[in-house]
């Protein structure tokens, strides 16, 4: 299950669209990329970036592809954020786990 990052908003994502409906896309697109070397998941998603920045009038390119950027830096630092306290919790629990087994 994909769960909507906390930093979609209609300010961050600087449009006003429904994050289901990425989410949706997501669901749908992430199985054809799981799995595969990050050169081929890094060069489909370099080319659908591209397509999608050439579906901006020219002179409007540069800012979406820096409005695209730095969201897609809010996320990487939201993921690992997320990934540092799972992270932290998983070694609370292997410490706790061998406390309980050393008393």
């Amino acid at each position: 299950m994909v769960e909507k990052p906390s930093t979609w908003t209609s300010e961050t994502l600087n449009v006003d669209v429904d994050p289901d409906e990425a989410i949706d896309l997501i669901t749908k697109i992430r199985p054809l990329l799981a799995h595969r070397h990050p050169g081929i998941s890094g060069a489909a998603l370099a080319h659908l970036t591209a397509i999608w920045v050439l579906g901006f009038a020219p002179e409007m390119r540069d800012v979406q592809y820096e409005n695209l950027m730095s969201l897609i830096r809010s996320f990487i630092a939201a993921g690992q954020q997320e990934a540092d306290e799972a992270r932290r919790q998983y070694e609370r629990a292997y410490d706790e786990s061998n406390d309980n087994q050393h008393h």
